[in-house]
């Protein structure tokens, strides 16, 4: 009986992780919700609706819905009530 080469169990290798991997693809499929809270609307606030207007969340698994809020006290009483688990705050002071 012939030994295998090593380059042989590679291909091997690589062949079963290739039949694998959308079975891994399949379940990562769902999307975790997530609501943030945000405020102001202006030039600070603007890459949080660029990556929600070009589903960057979504590319990493997050399905993340803005809730404009009328200030950084609100977001944080909300975060504290447990409402959302992040918000976005900011601008110039």
């Amino acid at each position: 009986m012939k030994a295998r080469p090593a380059s042989l169990w590679f291909a091997i290798g690589l062949i079963t992780l290739s039949l694998l991997s959308p079975c891994a693809q399949a379940a990562q499929k769902e999307l975790q919700k997530l609501t943030v809270g945000y405020t102001p609307i202006g030039g600070a606030s603007l890459p949080f609706f660029i990556a929600v207007e070009e589903k960057i969340f979504q590319k990493y698994g997050y399905d993340v819905a803005g809730i404009f809020m009328g200030g950084s006290p609100l977001i944080n009483a909300a975060i504290l009530a447990g409402e959302f688990p992040i918000g976005y705050t900011g601008g110039g002071a």
